[in-house]
């Protein structure tokens, strides 16, 4: 069956959808017709102020604007927003939803209806004119989710992300359009698939998750994205993510916080100069820094790998701890951080960044359960105070130069000291035992 087409055909001005000399059929659309709104360069638009059925629709029209009032509705089988501005704040009934480059604003839970919604270009944008839940089940391969100033956006249906080919790339607010608002995936899953890269961008207002029914764990959020931006102005809650979450490659300059209890964030790859706010333990599972001046105070455990956390800039106490066989290594910036405590701290490196190590005094104080280790730079600057739980001696620390003008502190256990010590011998013995061979000639 050939599904009669209707095209909007009002270049300019204001015009209501029922208005049927704005339609190139001489009539007002119905359930029978597939509707076109796709005058590329006309600047119209078209107001729905009733209730208005079609078949299939698509609106395609960059400087135009499709405006549903409360009083509207439309109802129809597949809608494409291509291109162009559309507000709907009517209660829609629509099979299927596909966001492309259009920017969509909503101001009713019933937006989209009960149809799935798919993002599936980067210049999308679902935008929450007002505090909304949209429950609609979502297929995501790019595109923005944000809301208005002092506004809600609740996206409590399941998502699945597409990084098929190229990667999935979501974004979360827009500071350049003064999309500064809350976004909670409250969702009832969140699934990747297609293999590809997924990257996280929080570019402005907040993002959270859900509450009591509505909490959704973070790994499966981030467990599997391969970067994480928070940007300047931007945050990203984790308070109702779960307790333990991983944050592969964090950058950017904003804030990450919890105002709930400890949270254990995996770092890895991190480059990040923002906040963190919250009791936080940050497990580095690969070279990180964090650069920014309002890092706090956090504990920091190391994996059993080699891995270094670049702490220039950051201020506040840290309780650190690494497992027995770890190489680990911290820099810390000059005169920044006061105190770092460290436990279990089996072996491992620490490299103070001091302008010139020479001239940087450093003192060890034995106590019955802990050695003080304190570094006054020359300078004037504070004075750097280490404290190394359960270590009754200094025996074992040795301080020289990394070779990059940084004053190093190496430290390892008796016990550390006597497997160098048995390689050593090992080696020796190896060497001595070794006559070399020579053919006569």
């Amino acid at each position: 069956m050939t599904v009669p087409q209707d095209k909007w055909i009002s270049t300019t001005g204001e015009h209501d959808w029922t208005d049927a000399g704005s339609w190139s059929a001489g009539v007002v659309p119905d359930a029978t017709y597939n509707v076109f709104m796709t005058l590329n360069a006309a600047p119209f638009q078209a107001d729905v102020t009733t209730a208005v059925a079609m078949h299939d629709f698509q609106f395609s029209s960059p400087k135009a604007t499709l405006n549903e009032t409360d009083a509207g509705s439309m109802t129809a089988r597949n809608v494409t927003f291509l291109r162009g501005n559309v507000i709907l704040a009517g209660a829609n009934t629509f099979h299927s939803t596909d966001i492309v480059v259009a920017t969509v604003e909503a101001l009713n839970a019933s937006a989209f209806g009960s149809g799935a919604i798919s993002m599936t270009n980067a210049g999308g944008v679902l935008l929450a004119g007002g505090d909304i839940t949209l429950k609609n089940s979502f297929t995501v391969s790019g595109g923005e989710f944000a809301a208005l100033p002092s506004h809600t956006l609740i996206l409590d249906g399941t998502m699945e992300v597409d990084a098929t080919p190229a990667g999935a790339f979501v974004t979360f607010g827009d500071s350049g359009d003064g999309d500064t608002g809350t976004v909670e995936v409250a969702g009832k899953g969140f699934t990747l698939s297609g293999g590809g890269e997924l990257g996280i961008t929080v570019s402005a207002g907040t993002v959270t998750s859900g509450t009591g029914a509505r909490d959704i764990a973070a790994t499966d959020m981030f467990g599997d994205a391969t970067f994480v931006a928070v940007d300047s102005g931007a945050t990203l809650d984790l308070t109702h993510f779960g307790t333990s979450l991983t944050l592969d490659g964090l950058t950017g300059q904003g804030t990450v916080e919890t105002t709930g209890g400890l949270r254990t964030v995996g770092l890895s790859d991190a480059d990040f100069s923002g906040t963190f706010a919250g009791r936080m333990n940050f497990l580095v599972t690969g070279d990180s820094t964090l650069t920014g001046a309002g890092i706090g105070s956090h504990t920091i455990t190391f994996g059993s790998g080699t891995d270094t956390l670049d702490l220039s800039g950051a201020h506040g106490e840290f309780i650190v701890s690494a497992p027995a066989g770890a190489d680990a290594e911290i820099k810390v910036g000059h005169g920044d951080i006061q105190t770092m405590k460290f436990t279990d701290f089996q072996l491992g490196h620490l490299t103070i960044d001091t302008l010139d190590p020479s001239s940087s005094v450093v003192t060890f104080h034995d106590h019955a359960t802990s050695v003080t280790a304190s570094i006054n730079p020359k300078d004037g600057t504070p004075i750097y105070t280490l404290t190394f739980a359960g270590v009754s001696s200094h025996d074992g620390f040795v301080t020289g130069t990394d070779g990059h003008g940084h004053l190093e502190i190496t430290y390892s256990t008796a016990e550390a000291h006597a497997a160098l010590h048995d390689a050593a011998v090992e080696s020796a013995a190896a060497s001595a035992s070794y006559v070399p061979v020579h053919d006569g000639f």
